[in-house]
């Protein structure tokens, strides 16, 4: 017969065997309407024997298409979990936040190099020198870690369903499954896998249950993880089954992890977008309440230094503003076809205070600024510069008009009476 393909070396002696799991493609013709085909296995070093696959059958273009799709689609698959799991590390590393971003990255971190050494075996057909052996115990060592981050991941995103005692069960039976690989030969470790696959099935249904009761208290969210674990975990026992070839189907394992990446994927965009939206809404609330503020300190500023103008006895403008005032108008006086100024003070002020008291000069000093505001135009200054002593301002007023108003202010104070105890 001629030899078509092989994979690795068949022999009795375990010693000269050399083990190979590499999917390819083999051309051969027929020279008749039927063709024998004989495949020599030889099983030394792992639990499962015989073809691990199906055969496929037909023309070379049809064959070869199948075969690189096939290729194609598992290249894909681990390559984007790949770029999920470092994407998820590096936000973690970021951000510093939440380990759910971190452990949800590992999780597709051992999810992708278990993917390159299965199926298709992509790490196989990259590079096709690369040791049997570790390929393998790297796709176990991969399923084993993967549970107990599973578990931390479900225990950062549900803290109050997710019991403490699960996530130490899950890292336990990890550390186990792990200290016994450099004990086990290959075919002895793969036939008692099964234990910590039950194992891992047994951790899962209890997270499931978990979830479900999240649902009722967080339903939007858990939806998400409910319906993408359920799927995993279908697939989870479908393969368990068909390895034990209690069933006869497909090894689903690989779509159920990617729905169930997907539907977790999406529940972290969900969290960001909401923790994004409140953000936003802290960011608009702030920014209202920094220019409440803001008007308030402007409006303290204008009315403290409105204060800084004004008389505190009289509510006047004081000496300092209006003696400003008078320099200012007298730089500006070309706006101004007249100014005029008006110099007023109470006689016998003195007096005043002397006998009837200080309480009794301060009250007659209010009542003739309130008689300044009275009569005195709005568009002038009014200001008190000295004990008894008043002077205002009187832009565009003519000499004439400011006489008047002298007039109009001397008679008034003169109409002026203030009682008191003595009379």
């Amino acid at each position: 017969g001629e030899l078509i393909a092989k994979n690795g070396v068949v022999n009795k002696d375990y010693q000269y065997s050399e083990p190979q799991f590499l999917p390819q493609t083999a051309y051969f013709k027929s020279d008749t309407t039927q063709a024998e085909l004989i495949f020599h296995v030889s099983n030394n070093a792992t639990f499962t024997s015989g073809l691990w696959q199906n055969v496929a059958f037909g023309n070379a273009e049809v064959i070869n298409n199948y075969h690189q799709r096939l290729v194609l689609f598992d290249f894909a698959f681990t390559a984007f979990i790949f770029i999920m799991a470092l994407y998820h590390i590096v936000l973690y590393l970021i951000m510093h936040r939440s380990k759910e971003t971190l452990y949800f990255g590992l999780l597709c971190l051992t999810i992708a190099l278990r993917g390159g050494f299965t199926e298709m075996q992509v790490f196989f057909l990259i590079l096709p020198d690369f040791p049997f052996y570790i390929g393998i115990y790297t796709s176990y060592a991969c399923i084993t870690l993967a549970l107990p981050f599973l578990v931390l991941y479900m225990k950062e995103v549900y803290p109050e369903f997710i019991p403490k005692q699960l996530v130490q069960f899950s890292l336990l039976a990890t550390c186990v499954e792990i200290a016994s690989y450099p004990f086990l030969p290959l075919y002895i470790m793969g036939k008692y896998f099964y234990i910590f696959e039950y194992t891992a099935l047994l951790i899962s249904f209890a997270c499931l249950v978990c979830i479900v009761r999240a649902y009722k208290k967080q339903p939007i969210e858990s939806i998400y993880v409910l319906l993408g674990f359920a799927f995993f975990l279908i697939s989870g026992v479908n393969d368990l089954l068909h390895s034990l070839h209690l069933i006869y189907t497909a090894y689903l394992l690989n779509l159920g992890l990617s729905i169930f990446l997907f539907s977790q994927a999406a529940l972290i965009a969900y969290r960001f977008n909401q923790n994004f939206m409140k953000i936003e809404e802290l960011k608009v609330s702030l920014e209202s309440k920094v220019q409440e503020r803001t008007k308030e300190l402007i409006e303290e500023k204008n009315k403290l230094q409105f204060l800084q103008r004004i008389d505190d006895l009289t509510k006047l403008y004081n000496r300092k503003f209006i003696i400003e005032s008078y320099t200012g108008l007298c730089r500006s006086k070309e706006r101004f076809e007249a100014f005029s100024v008006i110099l007023a003070d109470i006689d016998y002020f003195r007096d005043i205070n002397e006998t009837y008291g200080l309480e009794k000069g301060d009250e007659s000093l209010s009542v003739f600024a309130d008689l300044l505001r009275q009569k005195v135009p709005p568009n002038c200054i009014c200001g008190r510069i000295s004990s008894d002593e008043f002077l205002i301002l009187m832009p565009a007023v003519s000499y004439e008009e400011s006489k008047i108003l002298s007039d109009i202010l001397r008679k008034a104070v003169e109409s002026l009476s203030i009682h008191s105890h003595l009379g």
